[in-house]
C-alpha cells in the first residue's frame, strides 16, 4: 500500500504544480474555490483511475462489434478512439465502454506507435485502413485527446486521407502546442512546443472539425491552444484534462455529435436529447456545456 500512496501523493502533486503554473500564466492568483477544488480532486481521482486501466491496454486490441450480430439498417459510423501523449488506449476504454453501451457497434480504442508526429500519424492511417476493412464503412469517425487531435490533423492533410473521415472530435487538443511539452520527454514534445510552427501552419481541415476544451485543463497552456477559428468549439467548464475522457457531460456531447448528420448527410431519424439529461446545447462556438 505504500507505493501506492506514495505514487497517488506524486500525481496530485504535479497535478497541483501544473495548475499553479497555468495561473501563473495567466496572472492569476490560486484560490481555492469550491468549483477549483472540486476540479483538481476529479483530475486526481481520473489520473489514478488510468493507472489502473493501463495494463488493459498494453497488447494491440482488434476492431470488435458489440450488440446484435448483424448490423442494423442504420448502423453508426465506426468510430476510432486515438490518445494523448505518452498514454496508451487504457485511458479510452471507459469512453469506449459508455458509447458501446448507447448503441454505437463499432469503437475501437487503439494505441498509436512510433516516436513523433509523424509516425504516430503513419499508424493512424494503419488503424484507419483496418476498421474501413473490418467494418466495410468507407468512412470512421475519430474522437481524439490532447495530441492526438494534432496527429488526427496531419494525417486527414496528407493524400486523399479525407475520403476516409466523415468527422474529427477532438478532446482537450492544443492546438497551438503547449508551454508544458517543454518537459516532455519523447521525440513528439518538441513539436508539441507553444508556437512550434509545424503548428501553427495547421489551417482549416477538409472534414467537419468540433474542438471540445477547457479553460481548466491544467496540461494546455495556455488555453487559447485549444481555440482555432477554422474548428466548432465548446468549452466545458471546470473539467480538467484527463476529466475529459472520464465526464458524463463529455459523454452526452459526444453521442449528441456522433449522431448529428455531418453536411451534406440527411439525417434518417432526428437526433434526441434524453429529457431526463439536462439539455445539450447547439454546439456552437458561442455556447458552452452546462
Amino acid at each position: 500500500m505504500v507505493p501506492v500512496a506514495v505514487a497517488a501523493s506524486v500525481s496530485a502533486l504535479m497535478i497541483g504544480i501544473c495548475y499553479s503554473i497555468l495561473a501563473v500564466e495567466r496572472g492569476e492568483r490560486v484560490r481555492l474555490s469550491r468549483a477549483a477544488i472540486s476540479t483538481f480532486a476529479r483530475e486526481c481521482a481520473v489520473h489514478w483511475a488510468y493507472a489502473a486501466l493501463w495494463p488493459f491496454a498494453v497488447g494491440e486490441s482488434s476492431p470488435t462489434p458489440s450488440g446484435p450480430t448483424l448490423d442494423p439498417p442504420k448502423s453508426n459510423t465506426p468510430v476510432l478512439l486515438i490518445h494523448g501523449y505518452g498514454v496508451n488506449a487504457g485511458c479510452l476504454l471507459v469512453l469506449a465502454t459508455t458509447l458501446r453501451r448507447r448503441g454505437f457497434r463499432w469503437v475501437w480504442p487503439v494505441t498509436l506507435r512510433g516516436r513523433g508526429l509523424d509516425a504516430q500519424a503513419a499508424s493512424l492511417a494503419d488503424r484507419v485502413d483496418r476498421l474501413r476493412q473490418v467494418t466495410g464503412f468507407e468512412q470512421v469517425d475519430l474522437v481524439c485527446h490532447s495530441m492526438g487531435g494534432v496527429v488526427a490533423a496531419l494525417y486527414l492533410q496528407q493524400g486523399d486521407n479525407a475520403r476516409k473521415v466523415r468527422r474529427l472530435i477532438t478532446l482537450g487538443t492544443p492546438w497551438r502546442g503547449s508551454k508544458l511539452a517543454v518537459f516532455g520527454r519523447r521525440d513528439e514534445a518538441e513539436e508539441m512546443l507553444y508556437g512550434h510552427p509545424r503548428l501553427m501552419a495547421l489551417g482549416p481541415l477538409p472534414v467537419p472539425v468540433t474542438s471540445l476544451y477547457s479553460r481548466a485543463d491544467h496540461m494546455v497552456i495556455p488555453s487559447s491552444s485549444a481555440v482555432v477559428d477554422w474548428a466548432e468549439t465548446v468549452e466545458v467548464p471546470w473539467c480538467g484534462h484527463m476529466e475529459l475522457l472520464f465526464s458524463a457531460r463529455v459523454y452526452r456531447a459526444l453521442v449528441h455529435l456522433l449522431t448529428r448528420p455531418a453536411p451534406g448527410e440527411q439525417a434518417a431519424t432526428p437526433v434526441e436529447v434524453d429529457a431526463a439529461e439536462p439539455e445539450l446545447p447547439g454546439l456552437s462556438p458561442a455556447e458552452q456545456l452546462a
